[in-house]
């Protein structure tokens, strides 16, 4: 789970729906993305401090600890972080939630499902490296 995954597609109480990042205060944030996934939103997993980096809707990341216990993620959100309580509410409605763990046969692929919503994610390391072989015909 560690590492970048983007979100393919994304569902809320049956209704497709598609975070849309918008990074407070000024700051240079310089991306190279897989070819296709171009400006796609992101989840990011860093399992050395429980810590996940989760897309806004309308508003900023949103930062997130982790527990997994056996097929399931629970986000919290973490301690030190100081929200407007009316920013990213739909995130943090969204995302503070108990989420299945869904496998796929591919490993590069991954879902997550809580009571009303449902993530499909693909491994941005996994296309990076798919994209490569591509270049070099391997």
């Amino acid at each position: 789970m560690e590492g970048i995954w983007i979100i393919e597609e994304m569902y809320h109480s049956g209704k497709q729906i598609y975070p849309n990042t918008i990074v407070a205060g000024v700051q240079v944030i310089i991306e190279v993305d897989p070819a296709g996934y171009e400006n796609a939103e992101k989840i990011t997993f860093a399992v050395t401090d429980s810590s996940a980096i989760l897309p806004g809707f309308e508003s900023d990341v949103l930062k997130t600890t982790f527990s997994v216990l056996k097929d399931s993620i629970v986000f919290k959100q973490k301690g030190d972080s100081v929200y407007d309580p009316r920013a990213n509410e739909f995130g943090r409605k969204i995302f503070l939630d108990k989420f299945e763990i869904i496998r796929f046969p591919r490993e590069e692929i991954l879902g997550l499902k809580s009571r009303s919503t449902t993530i499909r994610l693909i491994n941005q390391d996994y296309l990076f490296q798919r994209s490569f072989d591509e270049i070099f015909h391997r």
